[in-house]
């Protein structure tokens, strides 16, 4: 069976809260390039949403369906072809549950429609609450979600029936003939590659060499994803780094903030130059202050010589008029001594 997408369109689901449309989808590999957290992975949610989760369904999943906080129907409306035959199915979720097939039989709505799209693609019925890849058939194995590229996962019981009864009929055709000799003895060659005739693994060989190449990848993808973690952490910091030398581009090329620089130098060249004078006039501020400090001190020293030039002067006079008496009584005792 061969599967081609034609159309994707999606309205109210999660993050598109308006009506988005994919067109123009071709037979060979499409590719859809956009930045991160864009809504790629939102869209191939939508269209697995179309394909295998039932309308009807309010499941965890489904709820996961609707933009965060509001209560919407998320619809998505999705056109493929099916070998040469062209289907069309529109859902919508939750509020008001609806779908409607149309293709080669006609319109079909309800279950009808869903039992429609189920023979189509080959998938079960759902009842798990997150929703089980193992229910959607073989397209299953074609869906790799975001971040598990490198995991693998056993196929469901739908795509093992479907391999077994493939293999059933294939084996039933060359059993008992020279061509099962032929397969029976590769198959022979290629277990002893693996195995032991105990049933035990290889300790050498290919078996071997294959572990230790997947040690070596698992090392090698840790080494890569550290590094990854390391040059996304850098190149955030470019980026931080990058914006600001945009605005700082942005303030050089403003020829308002240049005028405004060139005032501010000029007005620096002023401070600088008062500076300058401020400090010759602090350091003949000290001169004069010194200078005034040793004046002070000569007008004390002149002061206390003053005093005590009154004060002798003071002295003099007392002991003149001393002088003036002892002479008086002197004059006295030689009148009495003649």
């Amino acid at each position: 069976m061969s599967l081609r997408l034609r159309r994707i369109s999606l309205n109210n689901f999660r993050k598109f809260r308006e009506p988005r449309t994919i067109d123009g989808l071709g037979d060979g590999l499409n590719i859809v390039i956009e930045p991160n957290e864009s809504g790629k992975s939102t869209i191939l949610e939508a269209l697995r949403a179309a394909l295998f989760v039932r309308h009807a369904t309010k499941n965890q999943l489904a709820q996961s369906f609707a933009p965060y906080g509001e209560a919407v129907a998320p619809e998505v409306e999705v056109s493929f072809d099916v070998g040469l035959d062209s289907w069309k199915v529109a859902k919508r979720f939750l509020k008001s549950p609806q779908v409607e097939v149309s293709g080669p039989q006609g319109r079909a709505q309800g279950e009808e429609a869903e039992n429609r799209l189920q023979a189509l693609l080959g998938f079960v019925k759902d009842s798990s609450q997150r929703g089980d890849p193992a229910t959607y058939g073989a397209l299953g194995l074609l869906w790799v979600p975001q971040a598990q590229a490198l995991e693998v996962s056993a196929p469901g019981t739908i795509v093992r029936d479907s391999i077994q009864s493939s293999l059933e009929a294939e084996v039933g055709t060359i059993v008992g003939g020279a061509a099962f000799e032929r397969v029976r003895k590769r198959i022979d060659e290629r277990y002893e590659v693996y195995w032991t005739p105990t049933g035990k693994p290889q300790s050498r060989g290919r078996w071997q060499a294959a572990r230790e190449r997947d040690e070596r990848a698992r090392q090698a993808a840790s080494d890569a994803a550290a590094r990854l973690d390391a040059l996304e952490r850098n190149f955030g910091d470019f980026e931080d780094t990058r914006a600001r030398l945009k605005v700082l581009e942005r303030e050089l090329a403003d020829e308002t903030d240049a005028a405004q620089r060139a005032d501010l130098v000029e007005a620096l060249e002023v401070a600088k130059a008062a500076a300058q004078i401020l400090d010759t006039r602090k350091a003949e501020h000290e001169n004069v202050s010194v200078a005034l400090g040793r004046l002070e001190d000569m007008e004390q020293q002149h002061a206390s010589a003053t005093q005590a030039l009154a004060d002798a002067g003071e002295s003099l006079a007392a002991i003149v008029a001393d002088r003036a008496r002892i002479g008086e009584a002197l004059a006295d005792g030689r009148i009495s001594v003649a």
